[in-house]
């Protein structure tokens, strides 16, 4: 198995089988994997640790994907971010790519299409 020594991820979904399928996946291609149940879990996580990229659900409780996306955002932390989300309409994918989303992906998605874009956003730094 090739590691991505230091490459961390953090997986923000509140659905359990995604979010296990979705930790499962990445770290059998070599990341360390974080997640979180709910928005406001995310944020006190990306607050205390550093990851490369964050897979965020758009739809989430205490505090959702887009106010999530907001806060990291405004307070400017250097992380890529993409969106899992089961909205395909412009009017989400536009908000999320207006509040700092690197790429947008909408369910259901194949988990070789994720780790793929994962790869490459890491890729370009």
């Amino acid at each position: 198995m090739t590691t991505k020594t230091g490459q961390r991820i953090l997986v923000v979904e509140d659905e359990k089988a995604i979010q296990s399928l979705e930790r499962d996946k990445l770290e059998r291609a070599g990341y360390e994997v974080d997640t979180a149940d709910d928005g406001r879990q995310a944020w006190e996580k990306i607050q205390n640790n550093e990851y490369e990229l964050i897979l965020i659900d758009i739809f989430l409780p205490k505090m959702d994907g887009f106010q999530l996306l907001n806060k990291i955002k405004s307070q400017r932390i250097p992380v890529k971010k993409v969106v899992l989300s089961s909205k395909s309409q412009d009017r989400y994918i536009n908000k999320a790519y207006n509040l700092g989303a690197d790429d947008y992906l909408t369910k259901p998605f194949d988990s070789k299409v994720v780790l793929t874009t994962i790869d490459n956003l890491l890729e370009q730094g």
